[in-house]
């Protein structure tokens, strides 16, 4: 406290109550982060693999399961465990390939409050350079 020239006193600083709701503030964006990031940095890791594979040269000569394979193989490598197999469609179109990875996920944020993240991912082999966002 501080004490004014006519006598008053004037409050510098916080108050206990102020400081608490920063705290609780800080936790909310905290829990809130590690929530979310994981899913956004598997999405990320998703990419790099499609990226991988477009710059593989003869992806249009493999066949889907051989194509499956190599991105089981890279999600091996990078820990991605989140997105089911039933998510992602490889296809042969004409003479390229396709590779579509769409999924849901729901993360639990505090009693009913859920976020639903939707994540797309694509791959057309004749148009490598656009890799990993859909048409």
């Amino acid at each position: 406290m501080h004490l004014s020239t006519n006598g008053d006193v004037k409050q510098r600083g916080m108050s206990v109550v102020s400081l608490l709701y920063a705290i609780v503030i800080g936790l909310v964006i905290l829990q809130l982060g590690a929530k979310l990031i994981p899913n956004y940095i598997e999405s990320y890791y998703i990419s790099q693999s499609l990226k991988s594979l477009a710059q593989n040269t003869q992806l249009s000569e493999l066949s889907p399961s051989e194509v499956r394979s190599k991105l089981s193989m890279n999600f091996t490598i990078n820990d991605i465990d989140r997105v089911a197999q039933e998510a992602v469609n490889v296809a042969r179109v004409d003479d390229k390939i396709v590779i579509r990875i769409e999924y849901t996920k729901r993360e639990s944020f505090f009693a009913n409050i859920d976020f639903l993240l939707s994540f797309h991912h694509y791959l057309d082999s004749s148009k490598p350079n656009e890799c990993c966002t859909p048409p």
